[in-house]
């Protein structure tokens, strides 16, 4: 791979030859350089003054920074020469793996795909639902605080959470809401990210006369879940719970509804009789099955027995999990019998059963819904029956929560202009409470929420903020400088712009030098006029040219991008007029193989630090060196400390010791995945649970010096394999030779594709890129070029007496065949149709066990290998296959050529004519 940039002078030399010893030696990996003192010192004492905004107590970053994190800000401004307006380094590329987040009671309930757990319970790895209602991973838990100061927050409908004092939430508070548009009515409520101690210090605001809740909290989307396999029907389990004996099959209701309620219960495949009947109620029967099909027949008590019900009233944690219409299902069951509608359209469910209670509220704020609770006495002629719960929410008539006639039609349509309250709960009081052990995780999600108690209130964990660029807008010079954070997608973008007004916010200094524009995700330098935009590159128009600073987030997010490497182009564009411009690149380990531009940026740092490339370019790459960290080397533990710098800060070795051990017993994808983002380990090949076997043992039968001549040299016999060829398709072939000394099998690939795949496979065609780089791949205008292409290497393999026969899957390749019969190659002995599917499978397992056993070796090509990290096997009954079906088009094309060169090979044929070395050796381009 080549690359072009201007050099940087001889004495400003970025390598750093010496990164392995300074890496094990815990050193910083910023080589020796001739900063410029002045701007070094000044840069530093600006940087270490801000402050963290979601770090417990809001501390300075000279206080919690991390030591490793000042020598490379020193090179990021110290290398600017002020008096030639110059800076001599003017890219910066960071790989630093993970930290973690902020911290609840370890026995706050949290909602996952499963059911509820605990803060102490959950473990990395996990998934908890997030704020729009979809599952998200856990990537980091934090250690156990103790000695936290703690509140308790409570909501208006009535849950009480505790929390340490710089928990972030998000609220639309009503300061937020009080600036007036041109009109003078109320803007848009703005929500933002607020610690629990700036919520308690506005708990309240002054309304009129009046005092009323300053802060409200969104409530969480509907949970978006499979439809679970369900024993009883849950509307036939709602009404049961709603009003049925407990110990029995009956279930009480009003005499108007006994007609309609039996209907209703016989539409869901439950036999059911009206067994007493009176002018005030009515009693059905739950009878034996309408039919013997397991769909719909089942023994209502033996099952309800089974699930642990019968006596013991709940609803059952898989029918809280249920698809969204399953859970609207048993809604509609429990208040079609216990429930009841206001004149006003409000929902009202009644129960004496606390069981009940806390998960009739978790089934209402799964369908996305507020629900409030009241607690009230059942007094009747005087007599004390106890507590009962009143359940109160507004369903309005787009969730049909009743399905007796009567009830739905009193649901009201919600308003154009619907009130915020049902869609939001107020925080009433956030009160000190004494110390308890609290923790925090870290979610994958775009919203960086999770879901807290069960009537699911989403509560937020965020990262450290961009310090660097509010830096860059401070220590800038040039009037009117524009500066640019681009992020991967919308939702980082608006986190990144959050991270940057909160460090502002929390110093009064800065926010009165800056200007920060929600609307616009922009912050500007009220004298020097200096902006800083942050923009995401899947909405945002991304044009260079003009910005002095750019940063790039997570950059091997934005390189599964199909225009990543065109983005890369244009923000990089500007520092060819902007001399004092800079690069900077922070981004993770990618959770696949690198690929496109993350690929290409990556290799670059890396032959910059190794002195393969003088460019104006600091790589600072906290990865451990290959030797190292192949073999599961990387879990040494006197290595976790070496390429995690925060470690002990915002990594915790607690955390990192019981995700290893999780990941372990999850195997080798979630341990594959863990080390990439945790330590910075690239992924390698087949890391998909239902991967092909072979995958395991492919990366380490490669022999790099094994080109195409060298096969033809070494083997005595060439079969060939052909697959694909589509438009959106690749053609693959392959050639196995068989070695003439060892008997060995050796194998070279290539593959074609047509320029339209850049377009329909757009999630791919930077990793194609990549291979056409290397020589693997080449792109066609017209597939007959590609058909004339592969026959022209098989002719030149016959030319010199080495090819045996070819494979081709039946179904297609035709257009190869056709171009080879024209170059003499036919006839059913040269030209073999190999059956796909279980036919192939003995091929496909001869090759893995040939892998295992050291006998197959193959040309280490980016291709191949990518082709079998792709391949997923389908369970048959005798075994399993390899198929396109199961892996997915455009993906396995070569290997599948493979298995078909393999399936003429396990024959052991004949030795083609003798190799004559005068004809001369085949080269392919």
């Amino acid at each position: 791979m080549s690359f072009s940039a201007v050099a940087a002078p001889p004495s400003w030399s970025t390598a750093c030859l010496d990164w392995e010893e300074r890496l094990l030696a815990g050193r910083s990996l910023v080589p020796d350089l001739p900063l410029f003192p002045n701007e070094t010192e000044r840069a530093l004492e600006i940087f270490k003054r801000l402050r963290i905004p979601d770090v417990h107590g809001c501390p300075r970053m000279g206080d919690a920074g991390g030591p490793w994190l000042f020598p490379i800000v020193g090179a990021i401004f110290g290398s600017y020469d002020r008096v030639a307006h110059r800076r001599m380094i003017q890219e910066f590329f960071w790989l630093v793996p993970k930290k973690n987040g902020k911290a609840v009671a370890l026995d706050t309930p949290i909602a996952t795909p499963n059911g509820m757990t605990t803060m102490g319970q959950v473990a990395v790895g996990d998934f908890v639902m997030d704020a729009e209602g979809r599952a998200t991973r856990v990537l980091q838990k934090s250690q156990v605080f103790i000695n936290h100061p703690c509140f308790e927050m409570e909501f208006s409908t009535g849950e009480k959470i505790v929390c340490d004092a710089e928990h972030l939430w998000v609220t639309d508070a009503h300061r937020d809401r009080e600036n007036l548009n041109s009109r003078g009515s109320r803007t848009t409520p703005r929500p933002s990210v607020k610690t629990t101690t700036s919520i308690a210090a506005s708990v309240k605001v002054k309304s009129g006369r009046y005092e009323i809740s300053n802060h409200r909290v969104a409530v969480a989307g509907a949970l978006e879940l499979p439809e679970a396999i369900l024993p009883i029907n849950p509307y036939v389990l709602g009404a049961w719970l709603g009003d049925g004996t407990t110990s029995g099959t009956t279930i009480t209701c009003g005499a108007r509804d006994a007609e309609e309620m039996r209907v209703h219960i016989n539409d869901c495949g439950q036999s059911v009789r009206i067994v007493a009947h009176d002018n005030r109620a009515s009693s059905l029967c739950l009878s034996e099955p309408l039919s013997a099909r397991p769909a719909n027949g089942y023994r209502f008590r033996r099952t309800a027995r089974h699930l642990g019900i019968l006596g013991n009233k709940h609803i059952p944690p898989i029918y809280l999990r249920g698809s969204y219409a399953q859970r609207v299902a048993l809604l509609q069951g429990l208040m079609d019998t216990d429930g009841s509608i206001s004149a006003a359209g409000q929902a009202i469910y009644s129960t004496s059963l606390p069981s009940l209670r806390d998960d009739v509220v978790e089934l209402v704020s799964s369908l996305g819904l507020k629900a409030s609770i009241s607690e009230r006495r059942a007094i009747f002629e005087g007599r004390d029956y106890g507590p009962h719960w009143v359940i109160q929410f507004w369903p309005f008539s787009e969730i049909p929560v009743f399905r007796l006639e009567r009830k739905r039609k009193l649901l009201r349509q919600r308003a154009a202009k619907a009130s915020p309250r049902s869609r939001t709960r107020q925080i009433v009081a956030v009160r000190p409470v004494p110390s308890v052990p609290v923790q925090c995780i870290s979610v994958e999600s775009a919203t960086k929420q999770y879901l807290v108690t069960r009537s699911l209130i989403p509560t937020h964990n965020t990262s450290t903020a961009a310090a660097i660029m509010v830096e860059a807008l401070i220590i800038n010079d040039r009037p009117e400088a524009e500066f640019v954070l681009v992020s991967s997608t919308k939702d980082l973008a608006g986190r990144a712009f959050k991270q940057g007004k909160a460090i502002i916010k929390v110093d009064p200094e800065l926010d009165k030098i800056f200007q920060c524009q929600d609307h616009l995700k922009t912050i500007t330098h009220r004298r020097s006029g200096a902006v800083l935009q942050v923009k995401a590159a899947d909405t945002d128009v991304i044009t260079g040219g003009k910005q002095v600073g750019t940063l790039i987030d997570e950059l091997h997010v934005l390189s599964e991008r199909s225009n990543a490497s065109e983005i890369m182009l244009e923000l990089r564009g500007a520092l060819t007029a902007r001399p004092d411009g800079f690069v900077i690149i922070i981004t993770t380990q990618s959770k696949k193989p690198p690929s496109g531009a993350f690929k290409a940026e990556l290799l670059k740092a890396r032959a910059v630090r190794d002195g393969q490339l003088d460019l104006p370019l600091l790589p600072i790459l906290y990865e451990l060196p290959e030797r190292l960290a192949r073999d599961n080397g990387w879990m040494a533990r006197r290595y976790w400390s070496l390429v995690n710098p925060n470690f002990g800060l915002s990594v915790d070795p607690t955390f990192l010791e019981r995700e290893l051990a999780a990941a372990e017993d999850e195997g080798k994808e979630a341990m594959a995945l863990f080390a990439s983002q945790f330590f910075n380990v690239e992924i390698g090949v087949g890391l998909h649970t239902d991967r092909w076997p072979g995958a395991e043992y492919w990366e380490a039968q490669t022999d790099p010096a094994l080109t195409l001549d060298a096969l033809i040299e070494r083997c005595d016999l060439v079969v060939g394999g052909v697959d694909g060829g589509g438009l959106d398709d690749l053609l693959g072939i392959c050639l196995l030779g068989r070695e003439k000394d060892t008997g060995r099998w050796l194998i070279w690939c290539h593959a074609w594709a047509h320029v339209i795949v850049k377009e329909r496979r757009k999630s791919i065609a930077a990793r194609l890129g990549d291979f056409e780089k290397c020589g693997d791949l080449t792109f066609v205008t017209s597939m007959k070029q590609a058909h004339e292409e592969a026959a022209d290497a098989f002719e030149q393999i016959d030319a010199i007496g080495l090819l045996g026969p070819i494979g081709f899957d039946p179904a297609g390749a035709s257009g190869v065949e056709k171009a080879l019969a024209a170059r003499g190659i036919e006839g059913d002995e040269r030209i073999r149709g190999v059956r796909q599917g279980y036919t192939l499978s003995g091929a496909v397992k001869d090759a893995e066990t040939a892998l295992s056993d050291g006998d197959l070796i193959h040309a280490a090509q980016p291709l191949l290998a990518w082709c079998v990290s792709n391949a997923k096997i389908e369970q048959t009954k005798n075994g399993y296959i390899v198929t396109k079906q199961a892996s997915g088009w455009a993906k396995i094309d070569p290997l599948m050529a493979m298995f078909n060169a393999v399936h003429l090979m396990r024959d052991n044929p004949e030795s083609a004519s003798c190799y004559s070395a005068s004809r001369g050796l085949v080269t392919f381009a």
